[in-house]
């Protein structure tokens, strides 16, 4: 908890003392929709969770099976979350805070490029606690804030709020590695299991093409067109297999159908 606080707080703290409250207030408004965002994975973490420590009680590959598919809910999400909060960034400020933060929209627009590794590092962190690596968790944290500290230090004196920033993102990115390490030494991530990556990196490269061309249309327009057209050309991929469309196609019946034909 202590270590999680440090990665958290170091940014605004360090801000207050090399810069000036403007910068973070700026800092922060952007750093608080971060936070929001992150309460998605760790919604599928806290799901996934108990039975992925279930799983490791009887065999290894059952856990590795279960994160291959949560891998692949998690990256779909984190890329859709990504281009909408990109695109929307500057909408997002205005709507919550006002234009006086309008600084904060580039600050959204660097955590939005960091929402993916963020994603990951929850699903990444819950799988080392379910399989009895909670130490090795520890200490990835460890060193993501010792990252964090010394990036933040070399930077905030220098580029402010900006700084603090880049900082946070180049933490998210870095962090990664470690957690890929573990997990493939542990045999719960293998190569394979990342082939799929390319389909939501295809749709996004689509959709932002397509965004750039349609600049004369209407923001929120833009965004929800944007969301739908990932999600067709992820279908039209087969990113999901026939059983994942049966178990969504069965739970929007019983939400949306079945309740409300009931008497």
């Amino acid at each position: 908890s202590a270590i999680w606080r440090i990665y958290d707080y170091i940014d605004v703290v360090m801000i207050s003392i090399f810069r000036t409250f403007s910068e973070v207030g700026w800092y922060s408004a952007a750093r608080k929709i971060l936070e929001g965002l992150l309460l998605m994975p760790n919604i599928i973490t806290e799901v996934v969770y108990p039975e992925m420590s279930a799983r490791n009680l009887i065999e290894r590959r059952l856990v590795s099976k279960l994160f291959a598919k949560s891998l692949k809910y998690i990256l779909v999400l984190a890329f859709m979350i990504s281009i909408g909060t990109i695109i929307i960034s500057k909408n997002m400020i205005e709507l919550f805070y006002g234009n006086e933060y309008k600084n904060s929209s580039t600050v959204l627009i660097f955590f939005g490029i960091a929402v993916i590794p963020s994603f990951l590092r929850y699903l990444f962190g819950t799988t080392l606690i379910s399989i009895n690596l909670q130490r090795k968790e520890t200490m990835i944290a460890a060193l993501r804030s010792s990252v964090n500290v010394v990036l933040n230090l070399s930077l905030i004196p220098f580029y402010g709020y900006i700084g603090a920033t880049v900082a946070t993102v180049l933490t998210e990115f870095v962090s990664i590695f470690p957690y890929i390490f573990v997990l493939k030494k542990e045999k719960i991530i293998e190569s394979s299991q990342l082939l799929f990556i390319y389909k939501p990196i295809l749709a996004t490269a689509i959709v932002v093409i397509i965004y750039f061309f349609t600049s004369s249309i209407n923001n929120w327009i833009r965004f929800s067109g944007v969301i739908l057209l990932y999600m067709g050309i992820l279908i039209l991929l087969r990113i999901f297999n026939e059983e994942e469309v049966l178990a969504f196609k069965n739970f929007f019946y019983r939400q949306f159908v079945f309740i409300r034909n009931s008497p």
